[in-house]
């Protein structure tokens, strides 16, 4: 991996850190790509460095797919089917690849501050010698950002959760709200009592990874079962490029690709878990990058194969009703759960340090003392209750998971329709927050993390950045405005947020007329897919 960082000495031992900058190295650098270069990190006196209590390589591993292989991962046959599978495939592997890059970058700038536990504090510490004005912008902007991209990706994963439950249970016609709202609540406790640690999940972040392996090849091997003249239906078009391809198809594809291939979000937070930060590219690469090639891969060409053009919404809106849609609905729920867990500990976390740093500084203004260096309290607080929760911190971490998962229900359903949300968080926030901060971040380093690096090697590596910035600023721009016009132009057959929403999970004619194996309904034109109550609740047969 050739990467390399540096490091002042007094900073090795907790001295104030001297002006950071181009030409301002941190002592000696030490490459992570070889053998000498960890036995070389391994001999320095370097306490942060040093292998501390965290979590494991292949722990890190399960962690990056269950945050990467999401939500996302249900709309790549979609996605692909926008493109054509030539095309499509070029592009997953290039924005899978474009990620790897760039979660190396970001694991390179947090190798010189591995102190940092958030991208807050990361980007804190990159520009504490930019400007003040630089400096602000940069960690409450793409604070903010990260927010913005996290909160609403919980209210997706608690969507998807309560539209899996209505799968499993499709003869019980319940409103997506109400299903939502269910799955919401199953969560409290789950994540109320494991607390503010990643670690605590390692069992279910083991599990799930057969559990996403499971959960893609059920719908795919009812496919295969059925046969591509079954699934595949009349006037359905297989090709190498679409030739139905448009800017909107395009942009639609990038945004669900991004959305499902990113993961930078929590990566920092990832790798202040770790007991060794230095192993996170050989679980990047070397166990979690083949997974996630060859699943988006398989998922996408597949699934396009037996369905081609006619491929609408995620995976397993593609499956007919029956017992392998109701296990397959099972695991996607179980899934989602975990993902949840992991992403919602993150933003819980956020949350309860905000307040942990808000009484910091009220109990210094109290005593008339000066507030402490900037953060530093609450992480010392944070981290000595992080593994034994006294019962009114508990209490108060309830409450905070509580709030969480109730803006999360009410985020899941101001745009409750699962490819359209997926669009809309890939073209917003994710794009600034996954990309463009940590190559900001690297470029505020200067030449210090290229130091041992060809010249050729840098020119390449800036020609790559930059072309990540630039389809960033692409995406942001065009593809949110491609998104919310879509939304805005269906909205009439959506309906309202908290409307009573069927989202093709009930096994009937009035929600499901296009649903694989309801060919028999007579489809009326403009069936609408907000349940009326009189005319899709069907109270007599299943009494909610």
């Amino acid at each position: 991996f050739g990467s390399s960082f540096v490091r002042q000495p007094n900073q090795l031992h907790g001295a104030p850190p001297l002006p950071y900058g181009r030409g301002h190295c941190r002592v000696r650098a030490m490459s992570y790509g070889s053998t000498e270069g960890k036995a070389q990190s391994s001999s320095m006196a370097c306490p942060d460095m040093s292998p501390r209590m965290g979590t494991s390589l292949l722990f890190t591993s399960g962690a990056i797919l269950g945050d990467v292989v999401g939500a996302g991962i249900l709309t790549t046959v979609v996605a692909i089917a926008n493109l054509g599978w030539l095309l499509g495939s070029f592009t997953m592997v290039g924005m899978i690849m474009a990620n790897a890059h760039i979660s190396l970058v970001l694991w390179r700038v947090y190798m010189h501050f591995p102190e940092a536990r958030t991208l807050s504090e990361l980007l804190d510490l990159t520009f504490n010698d930019a400007s003040e004005f630089k400096r602000k912008v940069m960690v409450q902007g793409i604070g903010y950002a990260q927010s913005f991209a996290l909160y609403p990706m919980l209210g997706l994963l608690i969507l998807t959760m309560g539209k899996s439950l209505g799968m499993l249970f499709h003869n019980y016609h319940v409103c997506l709200p109400k299903w939502t709202l269910l799955a919401a609540s199953l969560l409290m406790p789950f994540q109320t009592l494991a607390g503010p640690k990643l670690g605590s999940y390692k069992g279910l972040v083991y599990v799930n990874c057969a559990t996403i392996v499971a959960t893609i090849l059920l719908p795919l091997g009812e496919m295969v079962h059925q046969g591509a003249l079954v699934t595949r239906g009349e006037g359905t078009i297989l090709a190498a490029v679409s030739p139905d391809l448009n800017i909107g198809g395009v942009l639609s594809s990038l945004c669900s690709i991004l959305f499902a291939t990113t993961g930078q979000v929590i990566q920092v937070e990832i790798m202040g878990e770790m007991r060794d930060p230095s192993e996170f590219p050989e679980a990047y690469m070397g166990l979690a990058l083949p997974f996630m090639m060859a699943v988006f891969l398989f998922v996408g060409l597949v699934g396009y194969y037996y369905r081609g053009s006619a491929a609408t919404g995620m995976l397993l809106d593609n499956m007919p009703f029956g017992t392998p849609f109701r296990i397959a609905s099972a695991l996607l729920f179980f899934h989602m759960g975990v993902t949840y867990l992991i992403k919602g500990t993150i933003g819980c976390r956020a949350l309860y340090k905000r307040r942990l740093h808000w009484l910091s500084e009220s109990s210094a203004g109290v005593g008339g003392g000066l507030p402490a260096a900037r953060g530093s309290e609450p992480k010392a607080i944070f981290r000595s209750i992080s593994g034994n929760f006294p019962p009114p911190e508990r209490a108060t971490w309830g409450a905070v998971v509580g709030g969480v998962l109730v803006a999360g229900v009410v985020n899941s359903q101001m745009v409750p329709f699962f490819s359209d949300l997926v669009d809309l968080l890939g073209a917003t926030f994710l794009p600034l927050v996954c990309w463009v901060a940590p190559i900001a971040m690297y470029a505020q380093l200067g030449e210090c993390h290229r130091q041992g690096n060809s010249r050729i090697a840098t020119l390449v590596e800036n020609a790559l950045l930059t072309s990540y910035v630039v389809l960033a600023a692409v995406v942001m721009t065009f593809g949110t405005t491609t998104t919310l016009m879509r939304v805005h132009s269906n909205w009439h057959t959506y309906g309202g947020p908290f409307a009573c929403h069927c989202e093709a999970m009930w096994s009937t004619c009035s929600c499901s007329a296009y649903h694989p194996g309801m060919e028999a309904c007579a489809a009326s034109p403009g069936l609408s897919l907000v349940a009326n109550a009189s005319a899709i609740f069907d109270f007599a047969e299943k009494p909610w």
